[in-house]
């Protein structure tokens, strides 16, 4: 008979990772009005970091439905198919334009001590 044990992780140390990562979310919303308005409540309720959106209802070429609350990244001048939005107050974000356009969005996070960059893009 096989005897496996297991570790219990205590809440200090759950918490402290919980203070050190970074919760993502991606989707594609396929231009549905209803799907955008309702990603800003699943961010909140979920607590969503940063989001990778792909296909987000517009009007006048701005996303609808995204509170000001949260940060809203996107390039370019026509209808703007992919965004990052970032909910966490604690995450520095750069979007790197050189290598945005409508269709990608290229960004370098700073979080904690740690950099990194990620893309949103349609393919």
């Amino acid at each position: 008979m096989l005897s496996v044990s297991t570790k219990e992780i205590s809440t200090e140390h759950r918490l402290l990772m919980d203070e050190q990562s970074l919760k993502f979310f991606q989707e594609n919303l396929q231009h549905s009005r209803a799907a955008t308005s309702n990603i800003a409540q699943l961010i909140i309720e979920s607590r969503v970091d940063i989001s990778l959106l792909q296909e987000p209802y517009t009007v006048n070429n701005k996303i609808a439905g995204i509170p000001k609350s949260m940060r809203t990244y996107v390039c370019g001048e026509g209808r703007r198919r992919a965004a990052i939005i970032i909910s966490n107050n604690n995450v520095d974000a750069t979007l790197i334009s050189q290598l945005s356009n409508e269709d990608c969005v290229v960004m370098e996070i700073h979080h904690k001590e740690k950099k990194f960059f990620i893309s949103g893009l349609v393919l």
